[in-house]
C-alpha cells in the first residue's frame, strides 16, 4: 500500500495483481517497482504492459497504425482504448482522468491493413485526383473514400482520403511522395 501511496506502483501492475488474485493463482505476489513491464500477451495487436487477456481497441479519434508512439487509456466497461500519444483527446485529459492512462506497446502484427485519415491542399489542375490516386495505387495502398472541394474564387483544392496502411513508414513515404507532387501546398495526416 506504501509503494501505492509513493507512485511507485503503475496501474498496470495493481490490476495484474488483482486478476492474479481473482484467478485463484496460488503463488505469491510480490509488487516491486518497476518503470516497465514485459508484455504478457503477444496474440493481439496490442500489449498491455503487465496485464493479460485485456480488452483492447483502436481510437478512432487518432487511428494509431504500428509504429506510432502509443498509450492505452482504461475505459468503462469497454477495455483500454489504445490513443497515439499526441492524440488531443489524451492531451486534454483532466489530472484526474490520467490516472487512468496505461503503458501499451505494439505486439505482433500479421499482415493486415490500419486506417488513417489524410488532407492535401493544393493549387487546383487538371489531373491532380489522378495523379495522387496513381501515386497511392503504385504504392498498393486502398483507398476507401474521397472527399474534394474545390474553392473557385482561389483555385484551391481541397482533398481528405481515407487510406489503409500497413505501417507508419509506409504512411510516412505516401505523404512525402504526395507532398512532391507539382502544384501542393500542403499534406498532413488528419488528426
Amino acid at each position: 500500500m506504501a509503494a501505492l501511496g509513493r507512485g511507485d506502483l503503475q496501474t498496470g501492475q495493481v490490476v495484474s495483481t488483482v486478476l492474479n488474485l481473482s484467478e485463484g493463482d496460488s503463488r505469491e505476489t510480490t509488487a516491486v517497482p518497476s518503470r516497465r513491464l514485459r508484455p504478457a500477451s503477444e496474440s493481439k495487436d496490442f500489449s498491455v504492459l503487465g496485464v493479460g487477456n485485456l480488452l483492447t481497441h483502436a481510437a478512432r479519434c487518432c487511428s494509431p497504425v504500428p509504429d506510432d508512439p502509443i498509450v492505452g487509456y482504461i475505459t468503462r466497461g469497454r477495455g483500454v482504448t489504445i490513443h497515439r500519444r499526441d492524440c488531443a483527446n489524451v492531451l486534454r485529459l483532466k489530472q484526474d482522468d490520467r490516472d487512468r492512462l496505461i503503458e501499451v506497446e505494439w505486439g505482433p502484427l500479421p499482415d493486415r491493413v490500419f486506417p488513417v485519415d489524410i488532407q492535401l491542399q493544393a493549387y487546383d489542375r487538371p489531373g491532380l485526383l489522378r495523379d495522387v490516386s496513381a501515386l497511392l495505387a503504385n504504392d498498393r495502398v486502398n483507398v476507401v473514400s474521397v472527399n474534394t472541394y474545390t474553392d473557385r474564387a482561389e483555385l484551391i483544392a481541397r482533398m481528405e482520403l481515407h487510406i489503409e496502411v500497413t505501417d507508419i513508414g509506409q504512411l510516412s513515404r505516401i505523404l512525402s511522395r504526395i507532398g512532391q507532387l507539382p502544384n501542393i501546398i500542403e499534406v498532413k495526416r488528419k488528426t
